[in-house]
């Protein structure tokens, strides 16, 4: 079995789905009988508020690097006129200081204990530089495992061409120099696959985001539930929200402000929102009041004040539950015990060929074994739900067919979907077996350098 060094600026326990693959996997990895070292960042890298064991890591040998120089640039990065400034020349990632020190504290490593081969999780993107100088400088194998799109971003901060033929440039550079890439989409690796030489093309492999296996045979043994009151879900977000009823000047900064965070796509922003489901709750109530008072609702994350006063307009306030911030390992429970999940997407208006957007939660949501209204445009993540089944899809932007769609589950339940549980499909989608795929991947580059030599 293979010597691993993982690179990971996000780890446990910092509170995300980066996070959670970073410490699982190398977790798995130890249980398939890799040696792993794990180097990350110190937790003063990450907010105070985060305390998340995703799994056991005794067995693995943790190094957590601090580096000054990256935290007074984090500081910094606080006053908004610096982060727009740095964004606006398209330098590298606030991480990027993080790499450099991390690659100074490896080449010290490796002279005493080498690693077989260097696996890179490549968020923050500018991790792959440390893979790309280690290999040119000792001639160590690495694997770039890119998390989201980059190049590709539907929500660049400042989208211009310019700045999409760099970050193209910088990519191209890490997929040349790396023995392979791991790609957590279809449509991931179905745009980096066009763009690349063509003989880069056998390095690519997908590798999607994991399922917790012990939730997912919880929920496989579950019967069904008897609904009386109806019980709708939305996770959104934790970080802000989005304000859109501000006036004054306000207003019209944060719409220029949009104008060039949402310009190349065309992003419809309220599609991350509550606001086309209430919308849809307000054309329930107007067609069926009878279903309408049925319906309570479980709102997860930050939502703003005109929403709350929609609610109240049309009657649900009452029978809202509003969850600000919840522990991850109770997440679930809450998911559990809601009749249908709301899974609102971005929805870009000029959507590319390949649209890949695909949050950690899609996972949480699926392994539960609640009923998803998935409300996503055409694309991986889509097609991902399709073979799990147990779905309802509307239009992200019509609240007239997420209220068609509501009112047909409520009315026919599990016959409005389109079709039962893919119980295959779900296991094979596991952590566990996410951790052996890519335990084969590291053995294919460790069998290739070899053949090499």
């Amino acid at each position: 079995m293979a010597n691993i060094l993982y690179v990971a600026y996000y780890f446990s326990p910092f509170c995300s789905s980066l996070a959670m693959e970073n410490t699982i996997i190398p977790s798995e990895l130890t249980k398939i009988g890799h040696n792993v070292t794990v180097i990350t960042a110190h937790e003063d890298h990450y907010p105070s508020a985060t305390n998340i064991k995703w799994a056991d890591v005794s067995e693995i040998r943790v190094i957590r690097l601090r580096s000054k120089l990256q935290l007074l640039v984090s500081r910094l990065l606080r006053l908004r006129v610096v982060r727009l400034a740095i964004q606006f020349l398209n330098l590298m990632d606030e991480e990027f200081f993080w790499a450099i020190y991390a690659y100074r504290y490896i080449s010290r490593l490796i002279t005493t204990n080498r690693p077989d081969v260097i696996y890179i999780s490549m968020a923050p993107n500018s991790h792959g530089l440390i893979g790309c100088w280690i290999k040119k400088k000792f001639g160590i194998p690495w694997i770039a495992r890119f998390q989201d799109p980059w190049a590709e971003s539907a929500i660049p901060g400042w989208p211009t061409y310019l700045h999409y033929l760099a970050a193209r440039f910088t990519e191209n550079r890490y997929i040349s120099s790396a023995d392979a890439v791991s790609v957590l989409t279809e449509g991931d690796f179905r745009d980096r696959v066009e763009v690349a030489p063509y003989s880069y093309r056998k390095k690519f492999e997908m590798i999607r985001h994991g399922i917790d296996g012990d939730i997912l045979t919880q929920s496989l043994c579950k019967g069904k539930k008897t609904i009386d009151t109806f019980s709708i879900t939305h996770v959104g977000t934790f970080y802000y929200p989005w304000d859109y009823g501000i006036g004054g000047v306000k207003k019209v900064l944060k719409r220029l402000a949009r104008a060039f965070v949402y310009d190349r796509y065309k992003v419809d922003r309220l599609t991350h929102t509550p606001y086309y489901l209430i919308k849809a709750l307000e054309i329930v109530y107007q067609r069926r009041p009878d279903i309408a008072q049925r319906i309570s609702l479980i709102f997860v994350g930050n939502l703003a004040k005109q929403d709350v006063d929609r609610l109240e307009t049309i009657g649900f306030r009452k029978r809202v539950k509003h969850i600000t911030r919840i522990p991850y390992d109770q997440v679930h429970g809450v998911l559990e015990k809601s009749s249908l999940l709301f899974l609102p997407m971005m929805t870009p208006k000029n959507t590319r060929k390949y649209f890949y957007w695909n949050p950690g939660k899609t996972y949480d949501y699926v392994a539960c074994g609640v009923p998803i209204l998935a409300c996503i445009p055409r694309g991986d993540l889509r097609y991902f739900i399709e073979e799990t089944g147990n779905t309802l899809f509307a239009d992200a932007t019509n609240p007239a067919d997420i209220a068609t769609k509501i009112i047909a589950y409520i009315e026919a339940g599990d016959d409005a979907l389109n079709g039962g549980r893919n119980y295959a499909f779900l296991l094979d989608h596991t952590w566990e077996r996410q951790a052996e795929r890519t335990s084969q991947l590291i053995e294919r580059v460790l069998d290739s350098s070899r053949n090499v030599l």
